[in-house]
């Protein structure tokens, strides 16, 4: 199958160039030894520079995604020090544990820390913690996942729009292989979600219902199952024959996935299993499309098996949400002025930018919206712009090769 690239869809991702991240794997760039040298030196001119101390408590060290996270923070630091000759001393705590979050935080409140990067595993839980650093005047970026109603500056795609977008390409495939009445006659669409009480789970499945509840309702042939999968591919997997039990392979017209995992380690193994699998371009093919766009998403699209994957640029994840804390950091506390927007980086060319700067009644703070980049809509994906090309060869478990005191990894 080939995929139509359209590159006018291109004017928030646009092609990297320049310093970006464009080729970065060519470039051979490692991830960083000592995560921003300290006091004693780290490369380039930022050896007696200033020094700041950042900690950031994130998921599981086992995550490649927030390891490509970890490493576009890392590469901020580099660029910090190399730059701007300033040092960030940088300690990761990794883990998708409730309990050891809340203990590597408050362990790092109590160590004179500077400011936190945070993704919460249970934002609820971390509040009272988020509280405790503004009145101790530490500020927290967190990104990907908030803590409600806690005072913090965010970093992260628009889960709405990313479930939107993968909502929008199953209808767009449909109607490409059924023709324009696909929905009036009987059908099964399966969605699948991870933690229904999970704020990224609620987001993006309201961009899914956003498009399918106007065709459901006005079309009662059609069936729609929902099922939780807690983020795991063999309960995807399972759910998905089950259902392909009780309705016949026949029903089935497409399946909107909440995640990768579940899309390529579950669903289309569950399709492959139910013979259920077809050229993208055969009438009979059963559109599936993904949120996250990970490695294995790519070579599942590239494979014509998943349709779409909404991809959440992690690396410009990492840059900005350690940009955004160190500036914070370095403007006693307060968001500098090049930062406040509505838009930053508007003119610049790397496929995380510009960025949306909106408040969100969640929390107390902006919320820096990341760009989605659609694959292969956006970008193919053995683009070098996709996150997971720019990475290969460099992250591969990228919290346990920093020696900056990684814990509960």
């Amino acid at each position: 199958m080939t995929f139509e690239v359209q590159r006018s869809m291109m004017s928030r991702r646009q092609v990297l160039k320049g310093m970006g991240l464009l080729g970065l794997g060519a470039m051979g760039l490692p991830i960083l030894g000592g995560c921003g040298g300290g006091s004693g030196g780290g490369g380039g001119n930022g050896g007696g520079g200033e020094t700041i101390r950042i900690a950031s408590i994130r998921w599981s060290a086992e995550d490649i995604f927030f390891n490509a996270v970890q490493y576009g923070q890392e590469l901020e630091i580099k660029r910090l020090r190399d730059e701007e000759g300033i040092n960030v001393e940088f300690t990761v705590s990794a883990a998708s544990d409730e309990s050891e979050q809340v203990n590597a935080m408050q362990t790092q409140l109590d160590s004179g820390i500077q400011g936190i990067l945070h993704t919460p595993w249970r934002g609820e839980a971390m509040i009272p913690l988020l509280n405790q650093a503004n009145e101790r005047n530490i500020p927290v970026v967190t990104h990907n996942l908030i803590v409600p109603e806690a005072p913090q500056n965010h970093v992260a795609v628009d889960n709405v729009e990313a479930g939107r977008l993968a909502a929008e390409t199953l209808v767009r495939r449909l109607e490409e292989l059924r023709g324009p009445d696909w929905a009036e006659e009987e059908g099964l669409i399966i969605a699948t979600r991870c933690f229904t009480t999970q704020a990224f789970d609620i987001a993006r499945f309201t961009g899914f219902e956003e498009v399918f509840n106007p065709i459901l309702e006005a079309n009662p042939n059609l069936t729609l199952e929902v099922f939780e999968t807690n983020c795991n591919a063999d309960e995807a997997r399972t759910g998905v024959e089950d259902l392909l039990s009780r309705y016949g392979n026949d029903a089935l017209r497409a399946v909107w996935s909440i995640e990768g995992t579940g899309a390529v380690g579950g669903i289309i193994p569950a399709l492959q299993n139910r013979n259920l699998m077809f050229d993208a371009d055969d009438p009979k093919h059963i559109p599936i499309s993904s949120i996250d766009g990970t490695g294995p998403e790519m070579e599942a699209i590239s494979r014509g098996q998943l349709d779409h994957a909404s991809q959440q640029p992690t690396i410009g994840e990492g840059i900005m949400s350690m940009r955004l804390l160190v500036e914070t950091i370095r403007n006693d506390g307060q968001i500098p002025e090049a930062l406040r927007g509505p838009v930053v980086y508007e003119d610049a060319q790397e496929v995380w930018q510009p960025l949306d700067v909106v408040e969100d009644d969640r929390f107390d703070g902006q919320w820096y919206q990341l760009p989605i980049v659609e694959i292969p809509r956006d970008i193919p994906p053995d683009s070098p712009d996709s996150w997971p090309n720019q990475i290969e060869g460099e992250v591969e478990g990228a919290s346990s090769e920093c020696s900056c005191g990684v814990v509960n990894a």
